[in-house]
């Protein structure tokens, strides 16, 4: 459960995973890089833009989730990862936060994401 420190808590990807983005950002460096690029045809929100493995078992990840996949990467808080994702995919804050709270929640209970230390 996220705490009421939500905008200051640090989350990141449970080492020994394996990430795999489709095919279409092979050219990229990243997924946020690929947004900033005005040529990036952006695939369809409900289609898969990131695999996660875990020891057998699969994640599908959606554009938005494997946006804020990647951006866990880089220390961003909770608060941050919401502004990001407001800015990236042009929704209000109160809306991306409460995205990233509920993906950050179902990605800590499937044991993919922890708490950074």
């Amino acid at each position: 459960m996220i705490s009421n420190n939500e905008s200051i808590e640090l989350f990141t990807p449970r080492p020994g995973l394996v990430a795999q983005r489709a095919m279409i950002f092979v050219e990229y460096g990243d997924i946020p890089s690929a947004l900033l690029d005005p040529a990036f045809d952006s695939p369809p929100a409900d289609e898969t833009a990131m695999l996660i493995s875990d020891h057998g078992r699969l994640f599908e990840l959606s554009l938005v989730a494997a946006y804020v996949w990647e951006r866990m990467q880089g220390g961003l808080s909770v608060g941050d990862l919401a502004r990001d994702v407001a800015q990236a995919f042009d929704v209000d804050e109160a809306t991306a936060r409460q995205d990233v709270l509920s993906l950050i929640c179902d990605l800590e209970d499937r044991g993919l994401v922890r708490r950074a230390s």
